[in-house]
């Protein structure tokens, strides 16, 4: 079922807005990336992770999550609460596979440095080498990497979504060329390199980058760099092929107060594809923990150094990973203070019907993983609690 026009509408708008594409940062003030002293992790019982998960699902209306709690390379403990689909009873499952939503912009980040490395790609030059774009010839690859490109959101609560609204009328699986179409008219947020500003269509860029310096499509080169490299057995890239698992069903609040829609009422294929490179792919907690192995812990991806992907701006934001303050979350959103510090890294992402997010904390080693089947969360605050307590 293809939703109304009034309700892509609502849902274009309730995105923009959970997705903090208004929030800027000054760029001025240096880099304030902290790692604290080496620290131990505090034991963490399947009891506590389970009342952890249970209080989460109560406390945001989801209708079931999951939960995973790892110190290094130990035994991750894995908790479920609540159903996955309270209109069928399906039950949830640790291994069930689920939108991460704008997880996948680290796996775009990854790529795009392992194809730097092998010389197929300038991260410094204009963008305008591989992609026509207006102000193409002032814009870098690193900047839509690092959200300081200035190009608008899509969506974006500051901006008309209109033509992001009428995309979601089409037939999916939606093109990058459809997007960049319907995108090109949209005025930029700021001169590149001035501000931060997370929004979507810089990945859409950067995944047009990728296929031009490549040749292929994104999600091949997400196969070949970085699923595969990093043993990321059960994550793919839509569109949706005959071996994908389907991910879990979710409720969405398309504005406040409205009641809660199942994500079974309309084509989410629509919404994967959408700004495929920026939203679009599909994982597993076991994934999430290797990718967080990967990216996170050992920096090297596919023989690729890239530790450029966790030097924090002071806006918030590496290259596809977010800083994660202790006074301030996950401010890349909304807006960092000056002088803000981060001294944990995390994974977002919320797409009609999830909310996913991977606090991963170096000085600890300890990485906390939520997700649930309902999307435009606040979940700062519960997991910096957690981690602190």
């Amino acid at each position: 079922m293809r939703p109304t026009p009034a309700l892509v509408t609502a849902l274009a708008l309730s995105l923009a807005a959970c997705s903090g594409g208004g929030g800027t940062s000054e760029r001025s003030a240096p880099t304030t990336t902290t790692t604290a002293p080496p620290a131990e992790a505090r034991p963490v019982s399947r009891a506590e992770l389970a009342a952890f998960a249970d209080d989460l699902v109560a406390d945001t209306g989801a209708e079931g999550g999951i939960v995973a709690w790892r110190v290094g390379d130990g035994e991750p403990v894995v908790v479920t609460a609540g159903v996955a689909d309270a209109r069928t009873g399906q039950p949830l499952r640790p291994d069930d596979p689920f939108h991460v939503a704008s997880v996948t912009k680290s796996y775009v980040a990854a790529a795009l440095l392992s194809l730097e490395a092998d010389g197929l790609v300038d991260l410094d030059a204009p963008i305008d080498e591989y992609v026509d774009w207006p102000g193409g010839e002032g814009i870098t690859t690193r900047q839509l990497l690092d959200q300081t490109s200035g190009v608008a959101g899509f969506p974006n609560g500051d901006e008309d979504t209109t033509a992001y609204s009428e995309l979601l009328q089409r037939d999916p699986p939606l093109t990058l060329d459809q997007t960049l179409a319907a995108a090109r008219d949209l005025p930029p947020r700021g001169e590149p390199g001035e501000a931060t500003s997370y929004g979507n269509l810089a990945y859409v860029l950067a995944g047009a980058v990728i296929e031009a310096a490549t040749g292929e499509d994104v999600g091949t080169v997400l196969e070949e760099r970085v699923f595969g490299p990093s043993d990321l057995q059960d994550t793919w890239y839509p569109p949706r092929g005959p071996g994908d698992a389907p991910p879990l069903p979710g409720v969405y609040e398309a504005e406040p107060g409205a009641p809660l829609l199942p994500t079974t009422a309309f084509d989410m294929e629509t919404w994967r594809t959408v700004t495929a490179p920026a939203s679009g792919a599909v994982s597993t907690v076991d994934d999430l923990l290797a990718w967080v192995d990967a990216a996170l812990r050992e920096q090297e991806v596919g023989g690729t150094d890239v530790s450029a992907m966790t030097a924090i701006g002071p806006g918030g934001y590496g290259l596809g990973v977010a800083g994660v303050s202790d006074e301030a979350g996950t401010c890349v959103f909304t807006g960092c203070p000056p002088g803000t510090e981060f001294r944990r890294w995390a994974l977002n992402g919320d797409i009609p019907g999830a909310s996913t997010r991977v606090f991963h904390d170096p000085a600890t080693d300890a990485t906390l993983v939520v997700v649930l089947n309902r999307n435009a969360l606040e979940l700062d605050r519960p997991m910096l609690a957690f981690l602190d307590a």
